[in-house]
């Protein structure tokens, strides 16, 4: 028996679709709002040993992810929560499947309070990892489909743009992305879950773009030129502008789609 926290996100809603009936248990937010605690690991140890007698992958795809919203919040989500679950279902016999960014890797940006609860997780689960603990925090990339975009995001400024016929200024978009959509994200966190592996592990197809390239490609389909202006906005100094992430040998079957057309067909159906 699976189980998995965070089930009305669109990762979380994804995986848990993914199962056949009876395989999975989506928690209720209210099962586990109070599990961020330093005194919550035996409580929660019970707690998964009731639903999931028969071992099992926890999933914890419940995270805060608004770049906007306070450190301490993201800490108690993103971290602590996700720790003391991991901890916990560890007593229970199970495995735990957390979720981060690959941007722990190329981002050590502290001011970011939702990076930095990331590489804190990633860099706790190694550790446990190497300690026996079962668990795989897996980094991702940027991802699409589901649901409309989120509104924080490179996507959701450029969906909100098109939709009210508004200008959108850009930096010079030298960033590398890779945009994975979610059905082919869950096909291959089903892989790393099933597999062996410990620890950290990038999910990543290899075949990032830049923003401007994707940028100028949506608005152009849209027929939308006039509205795109590159090079108005100061770039972050603290991105990714170099780093290309290879596909794990274990991934190569996943037919992850390609980008830009996609990624605009999926825009499209949000707007329609």
């Amino acid at each position: 028996m699976n189980l998995i926290l965070g089930c009305r996100g669109r990762l979380g809603a994804a995986i848990a679709a993914s199962f056949e009936p009876g395989q999975m248990i989506a928690l209720d937010r209210l099962d586990y709002s109070e599990w961020w605690r330093s005194d919550s690991e035996d409580a929660i140890a019970r707690f998964l040993e009731k639903r999931a007698k028969d071992g099992g992958n926890v999933y914890i795809a419940a995270g805060l992810i608004d770049p906007g919203a306070a450190r301490d919040d993201h800490q108690r989500i993103n971290f602590f929560l996700a720790r003391n679950v991991a901890s916990a279902a560890a007593m229970a016999g199970l495995r735990t499947v957390t979720f981060g960014t690959v941007m722990e890797k190329v981002a050590k940006d502290k001011a970011n309070s939702y990076y930095e609860s990331k590489i804190m997780l990633g860099d706790w689960a190694a550790e446990a990892a190497v300690r026996g603990v079962p668990i795989l925090h897996v980094r991702l990339h940027t991802l699409y489909g589901g649901a409309a975009p989120d509104r924080f995001m490179f996507l959701g400024q450029v969906f909100q743009a098109l939709s009210r016929g508004e200008s959108f200024n850009m930096t010079s978009g030298e960033q590398l992305r890779e945009y994975h959509h979610i059905d082919d994200e869950v096909l291959a966190v089903r892989i790393l879950a099933e597999s062996n592996l410990a620890g950290t592990v990038d999910l990543s197809h290899g075949a990032p773009v830049r923003l401007r390239d994707l940028a100028k490609f949506i608005f152009e389909a849209f027929g939308a030129s006039v509205l795109l202006s590159i090079g108005t906005l100061t770039a972050p100094s603290n991105d990714n502008y170099s780093t290309v992430f290879e596909r794990l040998p274990l991934l190569k079957t996943v037919p992850f789609r390609d980008t830009l057309p996609s990624v605009t067909g999926y825009l499209r159906s949000c707007l329609h």
